[in-house]
């Protein structure tokens, strides 16, 4: 189970490049979302080949580092997310309809 699991986040990072390609492609997100995408195959690909020459010296520090790295850029997200207002949902209240507000349908 743990290699296919690996075998599966070396494919997902590899779909996050081309993802990251196309984002970038339509100046969606900045150059170095590239950059981070493309090292995280490199770290996956390596974590892989450490745990299947049970290098564990390697895998597990570097599991960590891939953990924690994902991690902060999971909350680094939904931070700016908040604060966009891209984060909440509109609250039902007397004076509120469940429509958005004027000015987020214009992003």
């Amino acid at each position: 189970m743990h290699e296919f699991t690996a075998k599966v986040l070396v494919l997902l990072a590899a779909f996050l490049c081309l993802v990251a390609l196309t984002l970038r492609a339509k100046a969606i997100v900045p150059p170095w979302v590239i950059i981070a995408a493309v090292l995280l195959v490199a770290a996956e690909i390596v974590e892989f080949a450490a745990g299947a020459r049970h290098n564990v010296a390697l895998h597990v520090p570097l599991g960590v580092a891939i953990f924690g790295g994902a991690l902060r850029q999971l909350l680094w997200a939904v931070r700016d997310a908040e604060r966009s207002g891209e984060g909440s949902a509109p609250q039902a209240s007397a004076g509120n309809t469940g429509k958005l507000h004027p000015s987020a349908g214009s992003r």
